[in-house]
């Protein structure tokens, strides 16, 4: 009622604008045709000047035209000495930049903060305080200011009008549940009807339309009038304050976004309308499934510049700016979050920015390959007119100290209060919005320049801060920065890392030193292989957000990687997105092997098709042009009917003495006895079949084999089958070392033994299963290996019902 009775006040401009507010203000009502009331823009980085009642005004003609000729005045200043319209580095001086002062959308946010992707509930007033603090900020640095309410207001012609109305009606839904609307009652659901309607609306009307975007539900009335509305409902525009996100501004111009979240994918229509009302040329969009968002992207020069991959920005919408040259630098690197993904960390600028030619910003907490939540660099040159990858994985902060970079580290409690997501304004001039960090940043002997510290808090409610709501478009500057030297030609490097991981090893061996795994950065519990896994828990899916099971996946993941590295295994690391649908990536051990005595791939029908759709095209790839031989048994899949498929699921169904040629398999719905007949023949080896007690999904989740010795859950073997599986295993020259039903739970027998380049032997596996073991069981395993080593593995254990062992690509 309260909503209607404003609706209804707003069409009355006889109303005295002051008497108005005075009735709303105690209501906390605010509006999003407000900014002009906040800001009178000036050009060369004014002063704001605030208004006395700068959350509501209701403007009469003239306030109207006068406020749109002074947007176009505006506009006009700004522009008339930019251009062109690019980011080349960000110590490049700012010419001017794009913000957006929160309106009533932000209110509406509010009432919901997790739902509106804020980390909670926001003062309008304080919010707005801060974005004029911001733009005083930036005035003083004498950059220039244009928000998205000046924008929308400019231009006083008729054709201006028009494109904004038409704005307008494509942001206002009608909607009925009625099936017998006569033609008159239709007439006024017509796009004829709404036009009418939205020509009647004055500019700030239409511009609160395209930032709230209404959906009206309408039903047939018997009286005062044909229709009436039923409901109002709204999908407003709550992160609009993050003008950084729609967009990235390259050294080649601008890009716009594809947003992560559907609730913001409108926000990209509206800054793509914004920046052809002020002629800023657009090279193009990213187009689904690409993710980008311009949080991700700090330019760095006209030889590099660094995008990140993370949760917010994915591989498909890097891979097509690459593609089409859109970055404009010689080398482009890319900072990959593969082990962290946490949401205060969702994009690049969160952990890194630059400060100055040649001066960074960096959380101390992710530098080096001893931390747990470290980014790594894969970076791409220009070779022979195109780009092609010359380096790979390389930890972030070595790769900034390679490139000439001085890191000033800041450490986690400066993160958490946005430290590290400042604004350069060209030349070293920073505005930041944490104190200690400012005094952090201003003592290090590599900074030379300026802080002005604001108070930004009440934006920082939103997992956001300056960098997040600025975008900037800057002026170039011939710089005598060197490039700094490179390791090799770039052509062969690039030749290199398409070279064989495996090819200097003996043709047959039971161990190797190379792995493929893919982090688990959309890992979830899988809904069709819980069917017959086991393993798999209900109650630790449960009792975490989606977001958290993800979270500690990749924590999970990022200890075993880690480990892997550190202990000298060599690794080829690979991930998963959103739009992939595979849940169980982590797992790549179960669709494909790899034999270096007939340099073979073995392609594996899977059951259920989640699972066939981990066969991904960079990984196979990659795959591909390192094995000659490509046995691909897939045709045994369907792909809509589980039921129908044979499958034989990799490594994980066949546990193989690779020496003697022999593969032991517990038959289940995941390893068809015909299917393992057909691969023995074709690879050369000896079926050992057997049944177990209980339907185990996989038979390395019951045993594996080293170079000499077994780890075997012996009781869940039936008793008709037990003596002669490990009859076999001690002509294979096997030590068994025998694991309880209740250590198989643990994952014991899901352990790997690898070779590191020192060629010794080691035992991976969890920490769970490494704490089951006892001493006896100890002690005769270390007469075999060289080292056990745990990794902490259980969040991946109990969700997905697999273990180190499921996690581990072999290449021979």
């Amino acid at each position: 009622i309260f909503f209607r009775q404003t609706c209804t006040m707003l069409r009355v401009r006889a109303v005295h604008r002051s008497s108005l507010a005075r009735w709303l203000a105690p209501r906390r009502v605010r509006f999003q045709s407000t900014d002009e009331d906040i800001t009178t823009m000036q050009p060369t980085g004014s002063t704001i000047e605030a208004h006395s009642n700068p959350v509501f005004r209701i403007p009469n003609q003239a306030d109207e035209q006068r406020n749109l000729a002074m947007a176009d005045s505006n506009a006009s200043c700004v522009l008339s000495h930019v251009g062109p319209f690019i980011q080349e580095h960000e110590n490049d001086p700012a010419a001017f930049t794009m913000v957006h002062y929160p309106g009533a959308e932000m209110v509406f946010g509010s009432y919901h903060p997790m739902g509106a992707l804020y980390h909670e509930a926001v003062s309008i007033t304080k919010a707005r305080q801060a974005i004029k603090s911001l733009t005083d900020s930036l005035a003083k640095c004498k950059v220039d200011v244009l928000s998205v309410g000046d924008i929308l207001r400019i231009g006083t012609g008729l054709d201006d009008r028009q494109k904004l109305e038409e704005f307008a009606m494509s942001s206002i839904t009608y909607d009925t549940t009625a099936t017998a609307l006569t033609a008159a009652e239709a007439n006024l659901m017509s796009t004829e009807y709404k036009r009418k309607a939205v020509e009647q609306l004055d500019t700030f009307d239409l511009i609160d339309a395209i930032i709230t975007r209404p959906s009206l539900t309408l039903e047939k009335s018997t009286r005062n009038t044909p229709l009436t509305s039923t409901a109002y409902n709204f999908s407003p525009l709550t992160n609009l304050v993050f003008t950084r996100d729609q967009q990235v501004v390259t050294a080649k111009g601008v890009v716009l976004s594809q947003l992560y979240s559907k609730q913001r994918a409108p926000e990209v229509h509206l800054i793509q309308f914004c920046l052809e009302k002020l002629g800023i040329p657009i090279l193009g969009q990213i187009p689904p499934p690409g993710k980008l968002e311009g949080g991700d992207f700090l330019p760095a020069g006209k030889d590099l510049c660094f995008i990140g991959l993370g949760i917010r920005t994915n591989s498909r919408a890097i891979a097509h700016m690459l593609h089409n040259q859109w970055f404009g630098t010689e080398r482009v690197a890319v900072v990959k979050d593969l082990l962290d993904r946490k949401q205060l960390r969702m994009h690049l600028d969160c952990v890194f920015n630059i400060a100055g030619d040649d001066v960074c910003v960096l959380m101390d907490s992710i530098i080096g390959d001893k931390s747990s939540a470290y980014r790594l660099v894969d970076e791409y040159t220009l070779v022979e007119g195109e780009y092609r990858k010359t380096q790979e994985n390389v930890e972030f902060g070595a790769y900034l100290n390679s490139v000439g970079y001085h890191i000033i580290p800041v450490t986690d409690r400066m993160h958490n209060n946005y430290g590290v997501n400042f604004i350069n304004c060209g030349n070293s001039r920073l505005i930041t919005t944490d104190a200690e960090t400012a005094d952090h940043i201003s003592k290090s002997p590599c900074f030379n320049g300026s802080i002005d510290n604001i108070d930004f808090q009440e934006i920082t409610k939103l997992y956001g801060a300056l960098h997040c709501s600025t975008q900037v478009f800057r002026e170039g500057r011939n710089r005598t920065m060197p490039k700094p030297p490179r390791a090799s030609d770039p052509l062969m490097l690039a030749t290199q890392l398409s070279s064989s991981p495996a090819a200097t090893l003996p043709p047959v061996r039971q161990t190797t030193n190379w792995c493929l795994v893919v982090a688990p950065t959309y890992f979830a519990q899988n809904p069709e292989t819980f069917q017959d896994n086991a393993f798999m828990q209900t109650k630790a899916a449960q009792t975490m957000t989606s977001l958290e099971i993800v979270e500690q996946a990749c924590t999970a993941f990022a200890a075993l990687y880690s480990a892997l590295k550190s202990n000298g295994v060599n690794v080829k690391l690979f991930h998963h997105e959103a739009y992939h649908d595979t849940p169980d990536a982590v797992f790549p051990n179960n669709w494909f092997s790899t034999h270096s005595d007939s340099s073979s791939l073995v392609l594996y029908p899977m059951k259920y098709p989640s699972r066939q759709r981990e066969r991904r095209g960079s990984m196979m790839h990659f795959l591909k042009g390192q094995y000659s031989n490509v046995v691909d048994m897939t045709s045994h899949e369907d792909d809509e009917d589980a039921a129908v498929t044979k499958a034989l699921e990799g490594t994980g169904a066949m546990v193989l003495d690779r020496v003697n040629k022999v593969a032991f398999c517990a038959l289940s719905q995941r390893a068809d006895s015909s299917v393992l007949e057909e691969w023995c023949n074709r690879l050369g080896y000896k079926p050992v079949t057997f049944e177990t007690k209980e339907a185990i999904y996989h038979t390395n989740v019951m045993m594996s084999i080293g170079t000499s010795m077994a780890v075997v859950c012996a009781d869940s073997i039936v008793d008709g089958d037990r003596a002669r599986v490990l009859g076999e295993l001690k002509k294979c020259g096997k030590m068994i070392i025998k694991a309880s039903e209740e250590q198989m739970a643990a994952f014991l027998c899901n352990c790997i033994e690898l070779r590191n380049n020192d060629d010794q032997k080691l035992l991976f596996m969890s920490e769970e299963a490494n704490n089951s073991l006892t001493e006896n069981q100890m002690y005769h395993i270390l007469q075999h290996v060289d080292k056990i080593v745990p990794v902490e593995f259980s969040i991946i254990e109990k969700v997905a019902g697999g273990g180190v062992r499921c996690a581990i690509g072999e290449l021979f």
